[in-house]
Protein backbone atom coordinates (compact mmCIF):
# COMPACT_ATOMS: atom_id res chain seq x y z
CA UNK A 1 0.00 0.00 0.00
CA UNK A 2 1.54 3.88 -0.88
CA UNK A 3 -0.93 5.84 1.55
CA UNK A 4 -1.69 7.71 4.37
CA UNK A 5 -0.09 4.91 6.89
CA UNK A 6 2.23 3.61 9.53
CA UNK A 7 4.25 0.73 10.44
CA UNK A 8 0.99 -0.18 12.53
CA UNK A 9 -0.73 -0.94 9.10
CA UNK A 10 2.01 -2.78 7.61
CA UNK A 11 0.35 -6.24 8.82
CA UNK A 12 -2.98 -5.51 6.83
CA UNK A 13 -0.68 -6.12 3.53
CA UNK A 14 -0.44 -9.68 4.21
CA UNK A 15 -4.82 -9.89 4.71
CA UNK A 16 -7.06 -10.98 1.98
CA UNK A 17 -8.38 -8.14 -0.14
CA UNK A 18 -11.04 -7.35 2.24
CA UNK A 19 -9.01 -6.19 5.17
CA UNK A 20 -9.65 -2.42 4.78
CA UNK A 21 -13.36 -3.63 4.08
CA UNK A 22 -12.91 -5.61 7.34
CA UNK A 23 -10.73 -3.52 9.38
CA UNK A 24 -10.59 -0.24 8.27
CA UNK A 25 -12.51 1.22 11.07
CA UNK A 26 -9.30 0.80 12.58
CA UNK A 27 -7.42 3.28 10.27
CA UNK A 28 -7.88 6.25 12.19
CA UNK A 29 -8.61 5.45 15.66
CA UNK A 30 -6.01 2.75 15.96
CA UNK A 31 -2.60 3.54 13.30
CA UNK A 32 -3.27 7.42 12.98
CA UNK A 33 -3.56 7.49 16.50
CA UNK A 34 -0.10 5.77 17.12
CA UNK A 35 1.32 8.02 14.39
CA UNK A 36 0.08 11.09 16.63
CA UNK A 37 -1.82 12.02 13.21
CA UNK A 38 -4.06 14.55 15.07
CA UNK A 39 -1.25 16.95 16.26
CA UNK A 40 0.86 17.01 12.55
CA UNK A 41 -1.68 16.78 10.01
CA UNK A 42 -3.10 20.54 11.20
CA UNK A 43 0.66 22.11 10.03
CA UNK A 44 0.16 19.73 6.92
CA UNK A 45 -2.76 21.45 6.04
CA UNK A 46 -1.36 25.09 6.81
CA UNK A 47 1.69 24.30 5.10
CA UNK A 48 -0.69 23.44 1.80
CA UNK A 49 -2.50 26.35 2.30
CA UNK A 50 -5.27 25.43 -0.72
CA UNK A 51 -7.15 28.72 -2.10
CA UNK A 52 -9.98 29.07 -4.26
CA UNK A 53 -9.50 27.70 -7.60
CA UNK A 54 -6.14 25.61 -6.92
CA UNK A 55 -5.24 22.09 -8.14
CA UNK A 56 -3.78 19.72 -5.47
CA UNK A 57 -2.75 16.27 -5.74
CA UNK A 58 -2.47 13.97 -3.25
CA UNK A 59 -0.04 11.04 -3.73
CA UNK A 60 -0.62 7.95 -1.51
CA UNK A 61 -3.95 9.63 -0.40
CA UNK A 62 -5.20 6.25 1.29
CA UNK A 63 -8.86 6.29 2.82
CA UNK A 64 -8.13 10.44 1.56
CA UNK A 65 -8.17 11.78 5.05
CA UNK A 66 -6.14 14.50 4.33
CA UNK A 67 -7.76 15.59 0.96
CA UNK A 68 -11.03 16.06 2.44
CA UNK A 69 -9.20 17.98 5.38
CA UNK A 70 -7.71 20.01 2.53
CA UNK A 71 -11.29 20.47 0.93
CA UNK A 72 -12.74 21.55 4.41
CA UNK A 73 -10.32 23.97 4.86
CA UNK A 74 -11.27 25.72 1.08
CA UNK A 75 -14.53 23.54 -0.75
CA UNK A 76 -13.03 25.63 -3.66
CA UNK A 77 -9.82 24.11 -4.09
CA UNK A 78 -10.18 20.90 -6.37
CA UNK A 79 -7.79 17.75 -4.74
CA UNK A 80 -6.84 15.04 -6.32
CA UNK A 81 -6.03 12.24 -4.91
CA UNK A 82 -3.84 8.88 -6.10
CA UNK A 83 -3.26 5.51 -4.71
CA UNK A 84 -2.28 2.24 -6.42
CA UNK A 85 -4.37 -0.47 -4.07
CA UNK A 86 -7.86 -0.11 -5.23
CA UNK A 87 -8.84 -1.32 -1.77
CA UNK A 88 -7.83 1.60 -0.48
CA UNK A 89 -9.59 3.56 -3.28
CA UNK A 90 -12.79 2.39 -2.37
CA UNK A 91 -13.00 2.56 0.85
CA UNK A 92 -11.80 6.24 0.17
CA UNK A 93 -14.88 6.29 -2.05
CA UNK A 94 -16.81 5.28 0.62
CA UNK A 95 -15.78 8.29 2.81
CA UNK A 96 -16.01 10.42 0.14
CA UNK A 97 -19.65 9.79 -0.25
CA UNK A 98 -19.94 9.65 3.41
CA UNK A 99 -18.45 13.41 3.80
CA UNK A 100 -19.99 14.72 0.81
CA UNK A 101 -16.67 15.02 -0.50
CA UNK A 102 -16.00 16.13 -3.97
CA UNK A 103 -12.33 15.01 -4.11
CA UNK A 104 -11.23 12.66 -6.84
CA UNK A 105 -9.86 9.75 -6.91
CA UNK A 106 -7.60 7.96 -9.32
CA UNK A 107 -5.80 4.38 -9.13
CA UNK A 108 -2.28 5.22 -10.14
CA UNK A 109 1.57 4.56 -9.02
CA UNK A 110 3.10 7.90 -7.88
CA UNK A 111 6.53 6.41 -9.73
CA UNK A 112 4.34 6.62 -13.02
CA UNK A 113 1.47 9.44 -12.95
CA UNK A 114 -0.56 9.19 -16.01
CA UNK A 115 -0.60 12.41 -18.83
CA UNK A 116 -4.77 12.09 -19.24
CA UNK A 117 -6.99 13.75 -17.26
CA UNK A 118 -7.40 14.70 -14.36
CA UNK A 119 -3.54 14.50 -13.91
CA UNK A 120 -2.96 16.45 -17.68
CA UNK A 121 -2.93 20.13 -15.78
CA UNK A 122 -0.17 21.56 -13.73
CA UNK A 123 -0.95 21.30 -10.21
CA UNK A 124 -0.41 24.15 -7.68
CA UNK A 125 0.31 22.06 -4.54
CA UNK A 126 1.88 18.06 -4.68
CA UNK A 127 0.84 16.47 -1.04
CA UNK A 128 2.53 13.53 0.49
CA UNK A 129 1.58 12.00 3.56
CA UNK A 130 3.02 8.39 5.34
CA UNK A 131 3.70 7.07 1.85
CA UNK A 132 7.63 7.65 0.64
CA UNK A 133 8.56 5.25 3.23
CA UNK A 134 6.61 2.43 1.85
CA UNK A 135 8.86 2.88 -1.56
CA UNK A 136 12.15 1.53 -2.65
CA UNK A 137 14.81 4.10 -2.65
CA UNK A 138 15.00 4.19 -6.25
CA UNK A 139 11.12 4.35 -6.54
CA UNK A 140 11.29 7.51 -4.40
CA UNK A 141 13.35 9.41 -6.64
CA UNK A 142 11.23 8.42 -9.95
CA UNK A 143 8.18 9.62 -7.84
CA UNK A 144 9.34 12.71 -6.58
CA UNK A 145 10.45 13.42 -9.85
CA UNK A 146 6.87 12.43 -10.89
CA UNK A 147 5.73 14.77 -8.40
CA UNK A 148 7.92 18.02 -9.33
CA UNK A 149 7.01 17.23 -12.80
CA UNK A 150 2.90 17.48 -12.46
CA UNK A 151 3.62 20.98 -10.38
CA UNK A 152 3.30 24.20 -12.33
CA UNK A 153 6.29 26.67 -11.69
CA UNK A 154 5.76 28.55 -8.18
CA UNK A 155 3.79 25.31 -7.09
CA UNK A 156 4.68 23.71 -3.66
CA UNK A 157 5.81 19.98 -2.64
CA UNK A 158 4.44 19.30 0.87
CA UNK A 159 5.62 16.18 2.40
CA UNK A 160 4.68 14.74 5.72
CA UNK A 161 7.01 11.51 6.83
CA UNK A 162 9.41 9.91 9.16
CA UNK A 163 13.06 11.91 9.88
CA UNK A 164 15.85 10.75 11.71
CA UNK A 165 15.04 9.89 15.09
CA UNK A 166 16.67 12.28 17.66
CA UNK A 167 16.67 10.25 20.72
CA UNK A 168 17.95 6.44 21.94
CA UNK A 169 14.52 6.19 22.31
CA UNK A 170 12.80 7.57 18.92
CA UNK A 171 15.70 5.13 17.53
CA UNK A 172 14.21 2.11 19.26
CA UNK A 173 11.09 3.39 18.34
CA UNK A 174 11.55 3.58 14.81
CA UNK A 175 13.81 0.23 14.64
CA UNK A 176 10.48 -1.31 15.35
CA UNK A 177 8.54 0.22 12.74
CA UNK A 178 11.18 -0.70 10.15
CA UNK A 179 10.19 -4.45 11.36
CA UNK A 180 6.77 -3.63 10.03
CA UNK A 181 7.58 -1.28 7.00
CA UNK A 182 10.85 -2.44 6.05
CA UNK A 183 14.39 -1.36 6.69
CA UNK A 184 14.97 -1.24 2.64
CA UNK A 185 12.38 0.86 1.96
CA UNK A 186 12.69 3.29 5.83
CA UNK A 187 16.43 3.18 5.85
CA UNK A 188 17.22 6.58 4.10
CA UNK A 189 14.60 8.16 6.63
CA UNK A 190 16.27 6.63 9.25
CA UNK A 191 19.37 8.38 7.73
CA UNK A 192 18.15 11.58 6.25
CA UNK A 193 19.25 9.99 3.03
CA UNK A 194 15.46 10.78 2.39
CA UNK A 195 15.79 14.86 3.24
CA UNK A 196 18.78 14.92 0.45
CA UNK A 197 16.78 13.16 -2.60
CA UNK A 198 14.36 16.21 -1.76
CA UNK A 199 17.26 18.76 -1.37
CA UNK A 200 18.30 17.43 -5.08
CA UNK A 201 15.09 18.70 -6.50
CA UNK A 202 16.40 22.01 -6.79
CA UNK A 203 12.98 23.28 -4.75
CA UNK A 204 13.11 27.45 -3.68
CA UNK A 205 12.92 27.87 -0.16
CA UNK A 206 12.65 24.25 0.96
CA UNK A 207 12.47 23.71 4.74
CA UNK A 208 12.15 21.24 7.64
CA UNK A 209 9.31 22.88 9.22
CA UNK A 210 8.65 20.67 11.95
CA UNK A 211 9.88 17.80 13.97
CA UNK A 212 7.20 14.96 15.98
CA UNK A 213 8.09 12.62 18.17
CA UNK A 214 5.38 9.51 18.16
CA UNK A 215 5.69 6.15 19.35
CA UNK A 216 6.60 4.39 16.29
CA UNK A 217 9.38 7.32 14.66
CA UNK A 218 9.94 10.80 14.24
CA UNK A 219 7.64 12.62 11.99
CA UNK A 220 9.12 15.80 9.57
CA UNK A 221 7.17 18.29 7.55
CA UNK A 222 9.63 19.21 4.60
CA UNK A 223 8.42 21.56 1.46
CA UNK A 224 9.58 23.72 -0.79
CA UNK A 225 8.66 25.68 -4.17
CA UNK A 226 9.86 24.66 -7.77
CA UNK A 227 11.33 27.51 -9.00
CA UNK A 228 10.20 29.14 -12.15
CA UNK A 229 11.65 28.75 -15.75
CA UNK A 230 14.96 31.04 -16.35
CA UNK A 231 14.24 34.31 -17.78
CA UNK A 232 10.41 33.72 -16.90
Amino acid sequence: MLGDGCGATRLMRYLPALRFDALGWAYEPIAMRLCRAARWRPALVDAVAPRPGARILDLGCGPGTVGRLLERRCPEALVVGVDPDPVMLRRAHRENVRHGSQMILVQASATALPHDDPLDAPFHVCVSSLAFHHLEPRQKRAALGEAFRVLAPGGRLVIADWGPPQTAGGRLAFAVTQVFDGVATTRDHATGDFEAMLRALGLVDFAKQGRWATPVGTLCLYHGTKPAPSGA
